[in-house]
């Protein structure tokens, strides 16, 4: 097969691509290539192709000596790897060609990741498999982790602005800056230059993010390019602003501490556990379980690089890229955290993002959800997966929430069909009643949420694992990239982290838990939300209101408070 770009206006010249037939082929077409550019990019895959990197993209280039393209040359091949980095993180990238002595140092250079990734190469991290405990083994590692992360990734500060244009990047913005120092004092010539790098940086920057990322975007992605379409069209919704009453509304860090303490009242008003009389602290007959680092490796490798940094300061790009230098560390800290049943207290730090329930936002209407370390989220992740094979034998099968395979959708489908088969029978009537539960997983008392994950069987050195996370742990609100001071939660499970649903679906399954499937009364629940259903005869005797005094017993008794405000009757007939 040949894949070839001819020259434009111009007799001879172009670039072709000759491709044996026995591997898959194409031109990688969402990649605009200036039409002054002699240069095809082309997406190639074999079956042999190591699966770290299932494809290849190859981009072949031909440019004349003392061409007057070959900035732009550059600048395509940069911008290019970048979005394929970016967007095909996956990809393995080649190019090859006829470059004529082109300057090509500047994407042919070490990069900053590179020279990490060397620095990874060369640990050998005795100080972290000598160290005595977890809490020692972690301090250890992230102490050699945080110095690498500032020799190597310098913080960098650029300002944005709501005005900025949303192709701006901080090379242009750098290029600005530059032309207007030489303007204030009156170098012409280099005002000049800089003048003129701007203009093009700038055209370059248009066709990169309006032309690729939309034709990308429009291809691969139709959500985002939803997303994208309110972007360019300035429809977002505004930045979240929380007016509390005596405080300046400039003061984002006092207001940032106002909303932590409020959002930790509710889990502060339960008292802490003193995890020494717990009987998960038994001795355990069986061992924990040992993770392998080829196990650590493949959770590692499936970092999204789009999720936020969590506190530990750990870039999911750096942790994916490395993630076969980290994955021999990690792995002794999780199985050190394991037999010890401690974990490390970075692991239970989080950033709590307050996402506003209602419009106009307000400071009583605020989900708090916690951004936790991208490592911490891997530990939970294996522990879940015990947790979750020990409890679904005892799950009500009309929990429709935090299960694999299951989805509103079900939920809904099963309500819709109980209404339509019993509301068509001749004077029936057929009556739902809609709970839901005020802060419910800011309000579990740990003693219950232990207790329920005992009863049910979950091996004791897992739950002195899970007991060890839900224990002591802090949390700071960012509002407008401030952060407040660090509160201590003595209750409460984070939402957001992986095993806070499957706590509180370990809790909420004792609620009328004693409904039969096939009864006049019927039971939907998915997470905190619970539906009572009854078909009766309209002269008939309701019973829904004994199922409803039995959930406010579950309710007291498990300390969970439900909102009276979310819930509501609903009674339904066919007339004849």
């Amino acid at each position: 097969m040949a894949f070839s770009k001819c020259r434009i206006n111009q007799r001879g010249g172009g670039v072709v691509a000759y491709v044996k037939d026995n591997l898959q082929c194409e031109i990688f077409d969402f990649i605009s290539v200036p039409p002054e550019l002699e240069m095809i990019w082309l997406l190639v895959s074999h079956h042999k192709i190591p699966r770290a990197a299932p494809y290849l993209i190859i981009g072949c280039v031909y440019i004349p000596p003392e061409s007057p393209h070959q900035q732009l040359l550059i600048e395509h091949i940069e911008s290019t790897v970048d979005i394929i980095r970016t967007h095909k993180p996956q990809a393995g990238i080649m190019i090859t060609g006829d470059f004529n002595r082109t300057e090509i140092k500047s994407f042919c250079s070490d990069s900053n990741l590179n020279q990490f990734g060397r620095w990874m190469q060369s640990q050998t991290w005795s100080d972290v498999f000598d160290a005595p405990d977890t809490q020692s083994k972690t301090n250890n590692f992230y102490r050699s982790i945080d110095r690498a992360i500032k020799k190597f990734f310098p913080t960098k500060t650029l300002k944005l602005h709501n005005t900025d244009k949303k192709w701006i990047t901080a090379k242009i913005k750098e290029l600005i800056a530059k032309r207007q120092r030489a303007h204030v004092i009156g170098d012409l010539e280099n005002r000049n230059i800089h003048r003129n790098l701007v203009r093009k940086e700038i055209i370059k920057a248009k066709n990169s993010y309006n032309v690729n990322k939309v034709r990308y975007l429009q291809k691969v992605e139709p959500g985002r390019w939803h997303r994208q379409v309110k972007w360019f069209s300035n429809m977002n919704r505004d930045s979240l602003t929380i007016h509390v009453p005596g405080i300046n509304q400039g003061d984002h860090i006092a207001i940032a501490n106002v909303v932590n303490k409020h959002l930790t009242s509710h889990s502060q008003s339960q008292n802490a556990v003193d995890t020494k009389y717990l009987p998960a602290y038994l001795p355990c007959p069986v061992p924990p379980t040992q993770f392998h680092p080829w196990e650590i490796y493949e959770d590692l490798k499936r970092v999204s690089v789009s999720k936020s940094t969590g506190p530990d300061g750990i870039s999911q790009k750096v942790l994916k890229a490395c993630a076969y230098e980290f994955s021999v560390p990690v792995t002794h800290i999780i199985n050190s955290s394991l037999a010890q049943g401690k974990v490390p207290l970075q692991w239970k730090l989080a950033n709590v993002i307050p996402l506003p329930k209602q419009t106009p936002h307000s400071i009583n209407k605020l989900r708090p959800i916690s951004l936790t370390s991208t490592l911490a989220k891997i530990a939970e992740k294996r522990v879940s997966r015990f947790v979750i094979d020990t409890i679904n034998p005892f799950i009500n099968q009309q929990q429709y929430g935090n299960q694999k395979g299951v989805s509103t959708t079900h939920c809904l489908i099963d309500v819709y069909n109980f209404l339509m088969s019993n509301c068509e029978k001749r004077g029936s009537i057929c009556t739902l009643v809609l709970t839901d539960f005020t802060k419910a997983f800011d309000l579990i008392d740990h003693r219950i949420a232990f207790n329920c994950l005992y009863n049910v069987g979950i091996s004791p050195s897992i739950l002195q694992w899970v007991v060890d996370f839900l224990s002591n742990r802090k949390q700071r609100c960012k509002y407008k990239n401030c952060y407040s001071d660090w509160e201590v939660l003595t209750g409460g499970v984070p939402q957001g982290t992986i095993l806070a649903p499957i706590i509180f679906l370990c809790i909420i399954n004792s609620a009328l838990n004693d409904v039969p499937i096939d009864g006049d009364v019927h039971v939907w629940k998915y997470v905190d939300d619970l539906t009572l259903g009854e078909s009766r005869l309209v002269e008939g005797q309701c019973s829904l209101q004994a199922k409803l005094d039995s959930l406010s017993v579950w309710s007291h008794t498990n300390k969970i408070k439900r909102n009276p405000s979310k819930s509501t009757l609903a009674a339904m007939m066919f007339q004849i």
